[in-house]
């Protein structure tokens, strides 16, 4: 068995989920893996210690073959001990210079640095890809996406749905997934609500789901007629995976990786920062009260494939024959 250690700083906690998943399928292909949670190196100074004596520790009962990252934030870790080979795996967020500022702009052009530099490479869409500055680092990049549970997240029944959660028929749902800390998004959907009333004869209720229990989300993707995604530019898309694979219509603000997953999907709008724009959409999509299409493409998100590509990676950099498929 090959072992694979992932380092994950507390802001990347999400793909703790995907590695969980991954894990078996991981394991059939000759791959242990094993991640663990660390602070941003350049910003948590206070914890830096003791997030070194807790690697260590895995590092002495887990012995790695290789690394895999995910920011430059983990990469000064690994200074800290026996050289191994890594993996970078690289989102368009880390790529992209967005969100403005002087901090954002360095961790991009870090990025793009160790990007360039590094002898394995993976990005996480096509719109990532296109996101590289330099040729070298196009040309070597490997394309996986972060996975989605299909058996988890697939179209049920909506009236079912919504008298599990104790919702009433009669009304019109719209789930908003983010965080508290989104106040600028949520301001922004209540403005378009707002400019939504007289157009829609049931009332309309927005659903947030953030920080809910994660079994619970399958059944209200499903009971929900929208998600509405005011995602700034440091959000996951990975909710918008989710619904696209429960076949539930979307509203999304954004580009780059938001306007590749949406591509092709009936009933799902892309939407600009603006409440006029917004509510015509959420009207669009509310009128018709029909279904999205999304879930032709859980194909491209499943984990086994998945798994055979980092799996295929990961034989590669130590010289070991691939058995995959």
């Amino acid at each position: 068995m090959l072992r694979v250690l992932h380092l994950l700083t507390v802001s990347e906690e999400e793909y703790s989920r995907d590695l969980e998943l991954l894990r078996p399928c991981l394991s059939r292909f000759g791959v242990e893996l094993e991640f663990v949670l660390l602070p941003e190196y350049f910003r948590f100074f206070s914890e830096r210690v003791s997030s070194l004596r807790r690697l260590a520790r895995v590092f002495r009962g887990f012995s790695p073959q290789i690394f895999h990252i995910y920011s430059m934030q983990s990469y000064p870790y690994l200074f800290f001990f026996p050289r191994r080979p890594f993996v970078f795996s690289c989102s368009y967020r880390e790529l992209c210079f967005g969100g403005g500022g002087l901090w954002n702009f360095i961790r991009t052009f870090l990025a793009q640095f160790l990007a360039f530099h590094v002898s394995h490479l993976i990005v996480s869409s096509y719109q990532a890809r296109s996101c590289l500055w330099f040729a070298r680092s196009r040309r070597k990049a490997f394309m996986i996406p972060t996975p989605v549970n299909g058996n988890f997240f697939y179209p049920m029944e909506k009236g079912d749905c919504q008298r599990k959660l104790g919702l009433s028929g009669d009304f019109k749902y719209i789930l908003f997934p983010h965080s508290e800390a989104n106040s600028s998004g949520y301001s922004l959907l209540e403005e378009a609500l707002l400019r939504l009333r007289g157009r829609i004869s049931a009332p309309v209720e927005v659903i947030r789901t953030f920080g809910r229990d994660e079994s619970d989300l399958p059944f209200y993707m499903n009971a929900v007629d929208c998600v509405v995604w005011c995602g700034d530019f440091w959000a996951s898309t990975r909710v918008l995976k989710q619904a696209l694979a429960c076949n539930v219509p979307i509203v999304a603000m954004g580009d780059g990786e938001v306007r590749e997953l949406l591509e092709d999907v009936l009933d799902c709008f892309l939407s600009r920062w603006d409440p006029d724009d917004l509510s015509n959409k959420i009207f669009r999509v509310l009128r018709r009260n029909s279904y999205s299409d999304g879930r032709k493409k859980i194909h491209l998100w499943d984990p086994e494939k998945i798994a055979i590509g980092l799996a295929r990676i990961y034989h590669r950099i130590l010289k070991k024959p691939f058995v995959g498929e």
